[in-house]
């Protein structure tokens, strides 16, 4: 009887395997193992539906016999050009039964890292008291650890095929060197740029174009290169880099703009760019000059030193257009560059009024000099004159 007993129960057991819908391997196994060995019968289980999830749960309850917190792999993966996305339900993920991101559910325990060039995969974590699973949710991990997993049995599995792609035309892209379909994923392809950049394409399903990341537009130049002061993103468009975001390169005030950036200086206190268009630097004062002295006295040039200085090696070539500055520091820079030629002009309309005057005076000189001799010789010729008309008179009188 105890055999029959037995043989029954084996049996129970075997037709409870047979026809569950899930199947938790305890044996530990890379996240790629996993999926190969899911592969036989079924696929690495998604949890995009609540009943999903429920019979999840359930398998987990029914089978497990630790307690404590349990971690398995599940079918998501996020690859290694896909950014994590905080904004979207599965942060970047995808299933991978179908490469989707589709779901109406997102529970997650821990948040992924925020990273666009590597790979991650979901780990199910549960909390589980010995009777029912208290707590779950998602976190992302390297795909290298080590874990137990949770297969979805598929019952007509030998009837499965790999999808088809609808994107059934190859994409025109500049300056590419090859394009690679992804093995085993009909619906990727990987693109080799001239420059080294590796991109991965998705076919979408809606309208049947290859697109990059999660969303839609024009790919043609996701293998072009970007001007200075921009950077791809993850659609592979150029954007301008905000260099006065993280570690501004400027000593003071920094204005982000269009591929490159503008420092400013406080120029109601005289500060103006120093030469390396980064620093600040104080305009020269004059002082007052001693009387009667020709000589200008400056202050000496000082460093506002309350600021921390930033180092950049270089500044961004800009874009399309030369760069240009406005404003208070345009109008400092002006006047640093053109007090000293100012300076030199009067200087030299003084020394020109100064010779000017001397010339003048010479001149004057002269005049009076002449003057004076033509008055003395008009006085000698009245004396002569006077003397000749006395001794002719004398001469008369002593005629009579």
């Amino acid at each position: 009887m105890d055999h029959w007993i037995c043989f029954l129960g084996f049996l129970r057991v075997a037709f409870c395997l047979t026809n569950a819908s899930y199947i938790l391997h305890s044996k530990e196994a890379t996240f790629d193992q996993a999926v190969d060995t899911c592969q036989h019968n079924g696929f690495l289980t998604d949890m995009a539906e609540e009943g999903e999830v429920a019979k999840i749960i359930s398998a987990i309850e029914d089978t497990t016999t630790h307690m404590g917190t349990l971690q398995f792999w599940v079918g998501l993966r996020k690859s290694k050009l896909d950014c994590v996305l905080y904004d979207q339900l599965l942060k970047g993920f995808k299933w991978t039964v179908n490469n989707s991101s589709d779901t109406k559910v997102s529970q997650w325990k821990v948040m992924p890292a925020e990273t666009c060039t590597s790979v991650l995969c979901g780990l199910l974590t549960v909390e589980y008291d010995g009777k029912k699973v208290t707590d779950w949710g998602w976190n992302g991990s390297s795909c290298k650890e080590k874990h137990p997993f949770i297969c979805r049995i598929n019952k007509q599995v030998a009837e499965i095929k790999p999808p088809v792609p609808e994107c059934d035309h190859t994409p025109h892209i500049f300056d590419i060197r090859k394009l690679l379909p992804v093995e085993d994923n009909p619906l990727l392809q990987k693109v080799h740029c001239v420059s080294g950049e590796t991109f991965t394409l998705t076919c979408s399903p809606g309208n049947k174009e290859w697109t990059l990341g999660s969303g839609s537009g024009d790919i043609s130049q996701i293998c072009l290169a970007c001007t200075p002061g921009y950077t791809k993103n993850d659609m592979g468009s150029c954007i301008d880099i905000d260099e006065c975001a993280n570690r501004p390169p400027c000593e003071s005030g920094c204005t982000n703009t269009q591929g490159s950036y503008k420092c400013d200086c406080d120029a109601a206190m005289g500060y103006v760019l120093g030469e390396d268009s980064t620093s600040c630097k104080k305009l020269p004062m004059p002082t007052d000059a001693p009387a009667g002295s020709t000589t200008i006295h400056f202050l000496p040039l000082t460093n506002p030193s309350p600021q921390a200085k930033h180092e950049k090696a270089s500044l961004p070539t800009l874009p399309p257009g030369p760069s240009t500055t406005t404003g208070a520091s345009v109008i400092l820079e002006a006047q640093s560059t053109i007090w000293i030629p100012v300076l030199a002009a009067v200087l030299s309309l003084v020394f020109l009024v100064v010779i000017i005057l001397i010339v003048v005076k010479c001149c004057l000189r002269k005049r009076s000099k002449k003057l004076s001799r033509e008055k003395g010789g008009k006085s000698k010729e009245t004396v002569v004159l006077k003397a000749a008309d006395s001794v002719e008179d004398v001469n008369q009188k002593e005629i009579v």
